[in-house]
């Protein structure tokens, strides 16, 4: 039966004392309210007595710190409560030894404590192995075996792997092709506020795949995501109002959004940017700042804005004439599909 830690009266006031499990709801308690420095003192009362859920708050507590002391002390009590048998200790302790955070870097123990958590019920454990083997990551790659494990993550409530489960279903990657079952695990992604299921969901209902096509309730959806700062659905979202897809038609609105994805450099957006500047929708007409914006979304990978920079450097607008630069462009475009720019090739060069 635990023993009551003794307790340093407050004030002249004596203290009830408090078992080592009440200490560490206590501390729960005190974290919930945002007095860590509180918290992290009756943690540490019960980590000292050896309970395995206050070691690991602990732990996590001072591994948000960047001392290297504080990193070495929360990793040992990771440890401590890893070897008690917490499963997500297991994981924090690999990912200690993966990264050489606050341990000596030991990529095979590291593998060794990933694997213990894993088949210990770590969601975080499991959707590791799970991306290992779909990626090939120093093995070879196993669709199946990666659909195994992201099961087990998604159906303990991880929402990473239900959306990536969700991914593999609509790719046919380990599992039967359906689009079907892709929505439904996008769903319980979504229902857990994961903007990239809130993202692919939206999309699902835009498009009618897997569920019934719902364009206004796919850009609510989508509008969702993209307040949680999701940058592809920011750029989805402002192709809508390009559009007037399941919303009403809006330039400004469509501006905005497409300015948010911008800032993390999502190439879709970076196009439609230029796009708008070149035909002064949503801003004022600006043949320099078009041509700027599709210099961006060209090098971010987007085949519209490589192909408009090839017209550009090709017909010299708002740059000097260059048709071997032109090519450069227009080739990058037609080598990812672009059927425009494939045409204009055939044609000119």
């Amino acid at each position: 039966m635990p023993q009551p830690i003794p307790v340093v009266p407050i004030g002249g006031v004596s203290v009830v004392s408090l078992t080592p499990e009440e200490r560490f709801l206590l501390g729960e308690q005190l974290l919930r309210e945002g007095n860590h420095e509180a918290a992290r003192t009756e943690y540490q009362h019960a980590a000292d007595h050896g309970h395995r859920e206050a070691r690991y708050a602990l732990g996590m507590l001072l591994l948000e710190n960047s001392s290297q002391e504080d990193l070495v002390q929360g990793m040992e009590r990771i440890r401590l409560a890893a070897i008690q048998g917490h499963v997500e200790a297991k994981y924090e302790l690999a990912r200690g030894y993966a990264l050489g955070k606050g341990v000596e870097k030991d990529t095979d123990l590291g593998e060794l404590w990933y694997k213990r958590a894993a088949e210990s019920g770590s969601p975080r454990g499991q959707y590791y192995f799970a991306q290992k083997y779909y990626q090939g990551i120093d093995t070879l790659r196993d669709y199946s075996l990666a659909a195994s494990w992201m099961k087990q993550a998604a159906e303990r409530g991880y929402a990473p792997a239900q959306k990536e489960y969700g991914d593999m279903y609509a790719r046919g990657h380990g599992v039967p092709w359906s689009e079907k079952e892709a929505a439904a695990w996008y769903i319980r992604g979504a229902n857990r506020g994961y903007p990239p299921a809130l993202h692919l969901l939206g999309k699902c209902y835009l498009d009618g795949k897997g569920v019934p096509r719902d364009p206004p309730r796919g850009a609510a959806f989508l509008k969702k995501s993209a307040a949680a700062g999701y940058a592809p659905a920011q750029a989805d979202l402002g192709q809508l109002y390009w559009e007037g897809r399941g919303v009403s038609p809006n330039d400004e609105e469509a501006i905005r959004y497409f300015r948010m994805a911008a800032e993390q450099n999502v190439p879709a957006a970076l196009y439609y940017l230029g796009r708008a500047y070149e035909e002064g929708r949503g801003v004022s007409k600006n043949g320099e700042a078009a041509r700027e914006w599709y210099q961006r979304g060209a090098e971010e990978g987007s085949p519209d804005a490589q192909y408009s920079l090839g017209l550009f450097h090709f017909y010299g607008r708002n740059v000097g004439e260059n048709r071997l630069e032109a090519e450069r462009w227009l080739r990058r475009a037609s080598d990812q599909g672009h059927g425009e720019a494939k045409k204009f090739l055939q044609s000119y060069y």
